[in-house]
């Protein structure tokens, strides 16, 4: 098995933070049709962030064309300086179960808040 799990790349550009990285996604209690993960940001946003994701098969079985959809990205602040995002993909095969290791890439940007 292949780790590609990186901790999140932060850059800031003015008063903008775009941030980078791949997660793992773990199976919630829903089944294994659904996949989620948890982005945890040492950064504060002063709106909703933008966020793009992809959740894609890290290692057989589930990458023989299995795909899977972000139904819902929740944005939670932490505190007075951090974020966490929560993004939750389904399998386009709407409640068919699915095995094996799934991560997800995402990119989240945002103004900041100082």
């Amino acid at each position: 098995m292949r780790n590609t799990v990186t901790a999140p790349n932060i850059q800031r550009l003015g008063d903008t933070f775009v941030c980078s990285g791949i997660e793992p996604t773990f199976v919630p209690a829903g089944g294994a049709h659904v996949r989620q993960a948890f982005v945890k940001l040492p950064v504060r946003f002063a709106g909703r962030p933008v966020v793009t994701a992809v959740v894609h098969p890290r290692e057989a079985p589930a990458s023989a064309g299995v795909a899977f959809v972000i139904f819902n990205i929740t944005v939670t602040p932490i505190g007075e300086t951090g974020t966490q995002i929560k993004i939750s993909a389904t399998n386009n095969a709407v409640g068919v179960p699915v095995e094996g290791l799934f991560e997800c890439d995402y990119i989240i940007t945002g103004k900041g808040l100082f």
